[in-house]
């Protein structure tokens, strides 16, 4: 990469704040921006309503997405993310309309609990639903393999993620590789997690790096609520952004009970 990512190597805050241990270790189902090392239960599905505003001059883009997770089994889960895009260049007209649809599946090679380090590794396609012409999509089909490693560094969780976006269509004039890697560090409180992402993204032209606070509150077991502040880095990079996100569970959707791996 160009250069190392800003203030990765700074110990968050969170990370040196006098609490007691948390014995319950159940991470979040759903982080920002950071893939999370969560795979649902066999046949429990998980709905997230997400809203993402961010400003870079001249233009705010507003994006609401509806994303779905489907356990298969314990280890195998589905994933789909349906997008809705409403750009607002300052002095041209706006564009409003579906984004890229994206499709996974992810496996969970080391599961949570099983070892000192978590490990998921998926797959991903990138289905070119939007319209290019419009800046409402990339106007090719892509695969993206993609992994997330997670482990607790004292009362810290940890979570790495990576992954590599190759267009496997037509891409015009735009770079056919895509390089995206994560950096998520969790402190729990109760119910609450404080959380700061390191966030990077680099094709042959341009590079984009975030870092991106945020709060994470677990009312119940079926319910997550999130709330993240994006910060541009880079001069490439929108200048800051708002993300918030609901996610709920719904457990034994079909009844068919727990599968065996």
């Amino acid at each position: 990469m160009r250069r190392a990512l800003p203030l990765l190597l700074v110990v968050p805050f969170s990370c040196v704040l006098a609490q007691e241990p948390q014995d319950d270790k159940r991470l979040p189902e759903e982080l920002a921006i950071t893939r999370s090392v969560v795979i649902q239960n066999a046949d429990e599905l998980e709905n997230t309503a997400a809203f993402r505003y961010s400003k870079s001059q001249p233009t705010e883009n507003y994006v609401a997405e509806a994303e779905f997770e489907y356990g298969l089994t314990d280890r195998w889960e589905i994933d789909a993310d349906v997008p809705y895009a409403a750009l607002r260049p300052k002095n041209k007209a706006g564009a409003d309309g579906i984004g890229d649809v994206e499709a996974a599946v992810r496996y969970g090679v080391v599961p949570l609990g099983q070892g000192p380090v978590a490990l998921t590794a998926g797959l991903g396609l990138g289905i070119p639903t939007g319209d290019r012409t419009r800046d409402l999509g990339e106007g090719r089909l892509t695969l993206e393999p993609f992994f997330t490693a997670s482990t607790w560094v004292g009362r810290c969780n940890v979570q790495v993620n990576g992954g590599w976006t190759r267009a496997v269509t037509n891409s015009g004039k735009e770079p056919c590789d895509d390089f995206e890697y994560n950096v998520a560090i969790l402190y729990p409180v109760k119910r609450w997690y404080l959380v700061l992402e390191g966030n990077g993204e680099s094709t042959s032209e341009v590079t984009t790096y975030y870092v991106t606070p945020e709060l994470i509150w677990r009312p119940m077991k079926t319910l997550e609520l999130l709330v993240a502040v994006p910060l541009g880095v880079t001069r490439e990079s929108a200048d800051y952004g708002v993300i918030g996100a609901v996610s709920l569970e719904l457990e034994n959707l079909t009844h068919r009970g727990t599968d065996k791996d």
